[in-house]
């Protein structure tokens, strides 16, 4: 409910602002151009934003963030080498860390995949070459689509739980500290 009302007052006021900005008076017009320029800034922004995160995402930001917890993992269990419980967590939160890294080279072993490398087996090779190709049923995504949403959901659920595992560990080393 709380969705629909903030959907529909977003649209009220996109509605106001196109008005203004085609039937309001000369200060309304000025207003609305305001308003659709600073808007076309923020969403410009936002773009540099998602692309200066995705070129670092592609020069191993994500990896080194996950070496980075390991570093820290091994500092704290040379710090807490008799605490049974801090440890048990610990093993636990190392497993998930390694778990991360695997994941991490499936993405970039799904990103670097051509488009087509899993034929359909009924498919001849001649010269090392695939003869032909399955072409996508109605409504099916090409195979280099359904790539890149594979890759991309997987990016997300990565990034998810790379920031689950960083709170997780900075609990543990405040556990260390006390």
């Amino acid at each position: 409910m709380v969705r629909s009302l903030l959907k529909l007052g977003s649209l009220l006021v996109v509605c106001i602002i196109g008005y203004n900005y085609f039937f309001g008076d000369s200060a309304e017009k000025e207003n609305a151009r305001k308003i659709v320029g600073q808007g076309k800034e923020v969403l410009g922004s936002v773009r540099d934003l998602v692309r200066s995160e995705r070129e670092k995402y592609d020069k191993g930001k994500y990896d080194q963030a996950i070496d980075k917890v390991g570093n820290v993992f091994d500092k704290i269990r040379s710090t807490a080498h008799d605490n049974r419980d801090i440890l048990d967590e610990l093993e636990q939160l190392e497993g998930k860390r390694k778990k991360l890294k695997a994941d991490l080279k499936d993405i970039e072993a799904l990103a670097n995949e051509e488009p087509g490398a899993a034929a359909a087996p009924e498919f001849t090779e001649r010269g090392g070459k695939v003869t032909a190709m399955p072409k996508p049923k109605i409504g099916q995504p090409k195979a280099t689509e359904t790539n890149k949403e594979a890759t991309n959901a997987k990016k997300k659920l990565v990034q998810d739980q790379l920031q689950d595992l960083l709170e997780k560990t900075d609990k543990l080393i405040d556990k260390v500290a006390n």
